[in-house]
């Protein structure tokens, strides 16, 4: 499997215009979609015009043939009706926000140069071809291996302060009830923000594709969200032998260049349907009031925290992780010592740490109201790279008062990070 270690905790930074694209922040790591999670504003103008996808494999369907397949790639909501007002929106020459929001895929893995052959950027060119009079900016949000619920947490900081029109969220394929949770708090703030915000949801295909489950279905239906499912285009030409699995992806998920420009062709075949409602009407798009949530959303007042924003009960022996990489702003200890010490008041509280593929000395110990409740190793060992999986402390309908400790447990060695912590009041 080609290695994510550079998509996994990064955060793919882009801001194009029809006239201006712009370069992604500078970081240490080389990749398709690097640039540093914290970074959160566009980068300088440099001038450059948007590139069209490379050419593509004849094997591959092309649009025409794509938009035939409509109706089996669309497994939920099939509602038009917020694009079709934004895009009445572009009409009118009204400046717009196209985003993408995701994890690896969404931030470009696997293709070989995001601005030209991923599948966000593919898209945002669509726009700017169909309306070539309006200001279309873009903006990726994009961070490999996370979810819909660290999505929920870091809406405020990488999304809503861009004010989104029209963003494709990716985090569909096979969500368990608690992503659903966390995604439906992401639309419901977004809505909330923005109520003519239109919002199309994407399931993505790996070497064993899942579904999303019933309640992810729900969540979409509830809001109007169309969703669009590339195994239910993918997987029937997998079977017949028109497409091999390396057609498709170097590894169990990532898809080629064509496999990008595939599913990017799958949204623009849906976007032209819509299209052309939007130009054979006049007719005001009318949006109703927010419905009720489906799940209990419970992340609905929810930030992310690390050692720039949050200053714990007690440090311990914990001191904040500052260098010029991802992990900046992390929480690190490399010997025992005191704990890192927290004390809220909150619905849910969760916290990413690094999995590393360096040797480690140190277990990570977890406590709540002095009862230990995780014991983290945080080797990988042959693992692909470093990256931040998410781990729960606790979650309730709630909120609730505990005190929580970080304990570094072993030899002195390489440091023990703390990423962020996820908390929800």
């Amino acid at each position: 499997m080609k290695s994510c270690v550079h998509l996994l905790a990064s955060f793919a930074v882009l801001s194009f215009s029809q006239s201006t694209l712009c370069a992604q922040d500078k970081a240490p790591w080389s990749g398709p979609a690097a640039a540093a999670e914290s970074a959160s504003k566009p980068s300088t103008p440099a001038g450059t015009e948007p590139v069209a996808g490379e050419t593509r494999n004849p094997k591959f369907p092309d649009r025409t043939e794509l938009a035939t397949l409509l109706p089996t790639a669309t497994v939920g909501s099939a509602e038009k009706s917020r694009i079709i007002g934004v895009m009445k929106s572009a009409l009118e020459g009204k400046e717009l926000m196209v985003m993408g929001i995701g994890t690896s895929i969404m931030a470009g893995a696997n293709a070989n140069d995001f601005k030209k052959t991923s599948l966000s950027p593919l898209v945002y060119n669509w726009w700017v071809s169909k309306f070539p009079k309006t200001k279309i900016n873009f903006f990726n949000a994009g961070i490999g291996a996370s979810s819909a619920v660290y999505a929920v947490h870091r809406a405020e900081r990488d999304i809503l302060k861009f004010n989104p029109d029209f963003t494709v969220i990716d985090y569909a394929g096979g969500e368990k009830n608690f992503e659903a949770e966390g995604f439906e708090g992401l639309i419901r703030k977004m809505l909330i923000q923005r109520p003519q915000s239109a919002m199309l949801s994407i399931i993505e295909c790996g070497k064993n594709p899942g579904m999303p489950s019933e309640l992810h279905l729900a969540v979409c239906e509830n809001y109007g969200i169309p969703v669009l499912s590339v195994p239910q285009v993918l997987q029937p030409m997998l079977k017949s032998g028109r497409l091999v699995w390396a057609d498709w992806s170097a590894d169990t998920i990532h898809p080629s260049n064509d496999g990008h420009a595939m599913i990017a062709d799958l949204i623009i075949s849906f976007l032209e349907v819509c299209y052309k409602e939007a130009t054979a009407s006049t007719t005001p798009v009318e949006i109703g009031e927010l419905k009720p949530p489906v799940t209990k959303n419970g992340f609905a007042k929810s930030s992310v925290k690390d050692s720039s924003n949050f200053t714990p009960e007690s440090s311990g022996n914990w001191t904040p992780y500052h260098d010029s990489s991802s992990w900046n702003n992390s929480w690190a200890a490399n010997a025992e010592g005191q704990p890192m010490v927290l004390k809220l008041k909150a619905k849910s509280l969760i916290f990413g740490y690094r999995k590393t593929i360096k040797p480690t000395n140190g277990k990570l110990i977890v406590k709540m109201d002095g009862q230990q409740i995780k014991e983290i190793d945080p080797n990988f060992k042959n693992g692909w790279g470093d990256w931040v999986p998410n781990e729960t402390v606790f979650k309730a309908d709630t909120a609730e008062e505990h005190t929580i400790e970080f304990v570094y447990s072993g030899s002195p060695g390489e440091p023990v990070l703390i990423k962020y912590l996820l908390i929800a009041e």
